[in-house]
């Protein structure tokens, strides 16, 4: 890893971009989405264990969260909220 353009991206000299996310994440043994707040699209970690325990789960149950996902958006925007 080039530690002057990473010094650069920490003082704010240079834009951090999915390349270089990718591979800071890898040096610290996270995801690159763990990187960014909330604020910037990152995940809480309800939202993690969310996408975790669907990756982990077999395909006739990821069904069965996307259809509750769908249910949940008709029922949002029928309420005018989505």
């Amino acid at each position: 890893m080039a530690h002057g353009h990473l010094a650069k991206i920490e003082r704010g000299l240079r834009d951090l971009n999915h390349q270089w996310s990718v591979r800071i994440a890898r040096e610290l043994s996270v995801l690159p989405a763990d990187l960014m707040t909330t604020g910037d699209g990152g995940l809480t970690d309800t939202e993690r264990r969310i996408i975790d325990t669907y990756r982990r789960s077999p395909e006739s149950w990821r069904v069965g969260y996307l259809v509750l996902c769908d249910a949940h958006n008709m029922a949002l925007k029928s309420e005018g909220k989505a």
